[in-house]
């Protein structure tokens, strides 16, 4: 379901199919629920990029003003990320330790993963896609049983 909102700009794209295989395979093979969380809120993020609605993180996406690391930001995912707030700030804040955590875990580095990340994702994501917010929500009960 979630490949299926985000890749609605790329039908039929075999990219979207070999992302969705490779987070399968891996989760599959896990077996601990957090490295499945984990790589759900990479595949997220991986299915943005493809599609061309890649969410920034680190700078203003009016401005590009660099977003310091240990800064909190606001973001606006339907501008594409973070909006700071000389450019009127977005409706969402993430703290600095939740943006390294999310630039980690998209970078594979997914025991810088922790529960909060996926509500942040599903928000975030939710921003640029709703029904595929809707989904992470769904898709964080299954993964907590």
């Amino acid at each position: 379901a979630l490949a299926g909102s985000l890749a609605e700009p790329l039908p039929g794209d075999p990219q979207v199919f070999l992302l969705l295989a490779e987070m399968h395979e891996q989760v599959a093979s896990d077996t601990a629920p957090e490295l499945a969380a984990a790589r759900l809120v990479r595949f997220a993020f991986e299915m943005l990029t493809l599609t061309g609605r890649a969410l920034v993180l680190d700078r203003c996406v009016r401005c590009e003003a660099p977003a310091p690391d240990q800064a909190l930001v606001t973001t606006d995912p339907a501008a594409g990320g973070v909006v700071c707030r000389t450019c009127g700030g977005g409706p969402f804040r993430v703290t600095a330790r939740d943006r390294a955590a999310l630039r980690a875990v998209v970078a594979g580095e997914f025991g810088a993963y922790h529960p909060g990340l996926m509500a942040i994702t599903a928000r975030l994501v939710g921003g640029v896609v709703p029904e595929a917010g809707e989904v992470i929500v769904k898709g964080t009960s299954v993964l907590a049983t």
